[in-house]
């Protein structure tokens, strides 16, 4: 046989190895990349059926959320009183001016103060909860009445001290009425004790909003 067709024979034999060696490195790649693929995905697909927090878009602590919708319990209906008891004057005095400073500041300590007593107050509802239903939401009653009690309390103190009174016993019933729905809501939501943001806003803006709309419509 032709030396040089043997030479030529052998060199085409080595190219076609080549390239079987490279057509097979790309299928082993290929291979790697759609199994780590079917894995994400198969990850992906427990974390939905299991609903836990990985599948918030915006987690948010419950007891952040407790504490937010303190903050605006308090403020926005006592920013509602103001503005229902404010609306009839027809003209603007410097007594006028100040008692409406006064809505502003008790408004702003009503909200601070909710915030602050809101991490203690989800521990409670927290504890209430491993109770039957009925036991549960009579004490997140009792819990968002003293809740609002002594938000209002604050807040009303800037009103010459007498206005501690009236301060608490609005807070009292307001917080007693929210705080059962508010807690229900959001253990219905929770997951590793935390809510997404998407859940909460509505919650807490819907309760607030509707009080609001009681108390303006008086």
């Amino acid at each position: 046989m032709d030396p040089q067709y043997r030479s030529g024979r052998a060199r085409g034999s080595s190219f076609e190895d080549d390239e079987l060696e490279g057509v097979r490195q790309r299928l082993e790649v290929l291979l790697h990349v759609n199994k780590e693929l079917e894995r994400e995905r198969e990850v992906s697909l427990k974390r939905s059926r299991l609903g836990g927090v990985e599948t918030f878009r915006y987690p948010l602590l419950t007891s952040q959320a407790y504490s937010l919708f303190g903050l605006s319990l308090g403020l926005f209906p006592t920013l509602a009183i103001a503005i229902r008891l404010l609306a009839d004057v027809q003209t603007v005095s410097p007594s006028f001016s100040l008692i409406s400073a006064l809505f502003v500041l008790a408004a702003a300590i009503t909200g601070v103060m909710g915030y602050f007593l809101g991490k203690r107050v989800e521990k409670y509802a927290r504890i209430f909860f491993e109770w039957r239903a009925l036991p549960a939401i009579v004490l997140l009653t009792l819990l968002g009445a003293a809740w609002g009690a002594l938000s209002g309390l604050a807040g009303g103190v800037f009103f010459f001290v007498f206005g501690a009174i009236p301060g608490a016993i609005i807070g009292t019933v307001v917080g007693g009425v929210s705080l059962p729905v508010f807690a229900v809501l959001t253990r219905l939501l929770e997951r590793d004790s935390h809510v997404d943001l998407r859940h909460f806003a509505p919650i807490a803006a819907g309760i607030t909003l509707s009080i609001c709309g009681y108390i303006l419509s008086l």
